[in-house]
């Protein structure tokens, strides 16, 4: 068997980490679409969120979307835990179809929200605590859950957003009203 000298087995064991950490930074780089699976280029990504931007159906997790434009569609669009709170001042989005999207843990605090549609939205785990909406925004059968977080003053009930307790909560009910089924049989 052949000896491996020292410094060189270092030195590509050394190489190796350095590619390794390099590739794993950027893994989560790439943006695709969720319907198709299509990799988005930078080009593409530049021109998705030019005003007025089409994000419909697209998979973007943890993305920062604090300069989302105005009139953007994001239609069953995938945007778990992004983020649309700027870091400067307050992010303001008008006009925006969320119809259908998925926004569960997305972070809109001190966001202000005007002419945007969230009908049948998922805010499951979401950080709604934002700093203003008009009345021309639709939340019409969008859904949240106990993790999602609102204003004080904010009462989603009244606007057409639909609670949908925890799977643990909807089990233990279950099982609650099977025992009295159950027990309404041997009586």
């Amino acid at each position: 068997m052949k000896k491996v000298k020292p410094k060189l087995f270092v030195k590509s064991v050394f190489f190796c980490l350095v590619m390794l950490l390099f590739s794993v930074s950027h893994a989560d780089a790439n943006i695709y679409r969720w319907d198709n699976g299509a990799l988005l280029s930078e080009k593409d990504i530049g021109h998705y969120l030019n005003p007025p931007a089409d994000l419909s159906y697209l998979y973007l997790p943890y993305a920062d979307l604090s300069t989302l434009g105005y009139n953007t569609n994001a239609a069953y669009a995938n945007m778990n835990n992004a983020t649309f709170e700027t870091a400067v001042g307050q992010s303001t989005i008008g006009g925006v179809n969320f119809s259908n999207a998925n926004l569960s843990g997305a972070n809109f605090y001190n966001t202000s929200i005007g002419g945007a549609d969230l009908s049948g939205a998922n805010l499951s785990g979401a950080d709604f605590r934002i700093n203003y909406y008009n009345g021309a925004t639709t939340f019409t059968g969008a859904f949240y859950d106990d993790n999602t977080l609102f204003n004080n003053d904010f009462n989603p009930a009244t606007l057409g957003i639909v609670y949908v307790p925890e799977p643990t909560t909807i089990a233990l009910l279950g099982f609650g009203a099977l025992g009295l089924l159950r027990r309404k049989k041997s009586a």
